[in-house]
């Protein structure tokens, strides 16, 4: 990109490749309501989101959130189009009809309790994506917030596995570190990191070592970059971050790995008041006291400046434009890889496979 255009030419450049591109961001919350993050994603432009629809929740709150989540995009106003969707082919449809996807994921493997059927019967109503573990130990493995990892359970080896056979991608975000690389070491099929950032730019529990994302890379999986600043900043929780920070994690990530096996993990709360904010500081952050790392922070610094909302994804386009980027590698960062990945970790699978090792 020649630095001597205007800007208005370069938003021109980077709205025409937006538009042409998928667009799958990695991890949404739930936000204030279905229709907030529906709203957002449409605004951003983004084709499809793994929707965090249950967490630390037993097997029958799961249930009632997943059939809440459905019953909101039943009910959405004719203006604004979503679907669930569980193949790769229709993040395509969606882009075709200007609809949003939403992949179910849960960010804790809780809700299946202590029984793989329960595990089948989530896949039935739509899940594709789990993560193992959220910041704790649960009878999968050790989650990234505890001092001791103890590595992946007999039991989570049996979920990976299960996993596989169904066609649900293992995400490893909140995972610690030695049941994460278990975890890649067990599963035939690649992992995903579906939102974090480097540690390597922010020393702390929560992002991933370079060791951790070159295992990552060989396995063929990938890693999508969140928009939280304390996490991608040291002093993030008091300057915030910009979106030229946030684009530096994702080159930082492409320089690892290669651009194939980066994306998007955005982590926004879509609609969050002041009044939700400091709920969550009383209560969620008192529960995961290691989550408010880098010590007090506000609401107008919580989230990237001109990326805290799925609304404001362009920038991320523009930027990586400015930066003299490619086309497809863009397109490839925007979505496309998290297409390709997805494509191949939902396939059921009754037998063993044979996954392919990529250099790093």
């Amino acid at each position: 990109m020649n630095p001597q255009q205007p800007s208005s030419t370069l938003e021109e450049h980077a709205s025409h490749v937006h538009a042409a591109s998928l667009v799958i961001n990695g991890l949404a919350q739930g936000g204030s309501s279905v229709y907030a993050t529906v709203a957002a994603a449409a605004e951003g432009g983004v084709t499809a989101m793994n929707l965090t629809v249950a967490a630390n929740d037993t097997f029958r709150s799961a249930a009632q959130k997943l059939c809440n989540v459905r019953r909101a995009l039943d009910s959405l106003p004719e203006s604004l189009t979503a679907r669930i969707i569980t193949e790769a082919s229709e993040i395509d449809e969606c882009k075709a009809a200007g609809s949003v996807g939403i992949i179910v994921g849960f960010q804790n493997a809780d809700p299946i309790e202590d029984c793989l059927a329960y595990l089948e019967m989530f896949r039935l109503a739509g899940l594709r994506i789990l993560q193992l573990t959220y910041q704790r130990t649960n009878l999968l493995g050790s989650g990234c917030g505890e001092k001791v990892d103890e590595g992946l359970t007999a039991f989570g080896r049996e979920v990976v596995a299960e996993c596989n056979r169904l066609g649900i991608l293992v995400d490893v975000s909140h995972v610690g570190p030695r049941t994460t690389l278990d975890a890649i070491d067990c599963s035939q099929v690649p992992v995903a990191i579906t939102h974090a950032n480097l540690a390597s730019f922010n020393p702390i529990p929560r992002n991933k070592t370079d060791d951790i994302i070159r295992a990552i890379g060989k396995c063929d999986g990938m890693i999508g970059i969140t928009a939280i600043s304390r996490l991608i900043r040291p002093d993030g929780s008091v300057r915030g971050a910009t979106v030229v920070d946030y684009a530096d994690q994702i080159e930082a990530v492409a320089d690892l790995i290669g651009y194939e096996r980066v994306g998007m993990g955005l982590d926004i709360y879509e609609g969050m008041t002041p009044e939700v904010f400091e709920g969550r500081k009383r209560s969620f952050f008192v529960q995961f006291p290691e989550l408010a790392m880098g010590g007090d922070f506000e609401l107008d610094t919580y989230f990237v400046s001109g990326l805290a909302s799925a609304a404001d994804v362009r920038s991320v386009t523009a930027e990586l434009l400015l930066r003299g980027w490619k086309r497809m590698e863009i397109e490839a960062v925007m979505g496309g890889n998290w297409r390709r990945m997805l494509e191949r970790s939902w396939q059921p699978r009754d037998r063993a496979v044979t996954v392919t090792v990529q250099p790093v």
